[in-house]
């Protein structure tokens, strides 16, 4: 078991699901409840996957909590795409927020 908060990548996935928040709360409002809330849930899923996985009591399990993490990252890509194409987010906000994921998908 290690302390996940002075993981790098933990930081990371973690700063990444608060901006997104602050994104969308100072953006557009998102007429699409569903989608706002499995964006919301998807970004905070990749650095909660890693937390759980930081308890576990193998490093093989730890890596099956840091796969599950980089399918969220693949899944909240996903969710920004079709944000970008409703208006919700800027090109150049996806491009921000994609450039973040593929760096947190690298690390895991």
């Amino acid at each position: 078991m290690q302390d996940f908060t002075k993981l790098k990548v933990w930081q990371k996935a973690h700063a990444l699901a608060i901006d997104l928040k602050r994104t969308i709360d100072r953006g557009p409002k998102w007429d699409y409840p569903d989608l706002r809330s499995q964006t919301l849930r998807s970004a905070a899923s990749i650095s909660d996957a890693i937390a759980e996985g930081c308890g576990k009591k193998s490093n093989l399990e730890l890596a099956r909590y840091c796969d599950i993490a980089a399918g969220s990252a693949k899944e909240l890509l996903g969710q920004l795409l079709r944000a970008r194409d409703l208006g919700l987010l800027s090109v150049q906000q996806f491009e921000e927020f994609e450039k973040e994921i593929e760096e947190i998908r690298r690390m895991l």
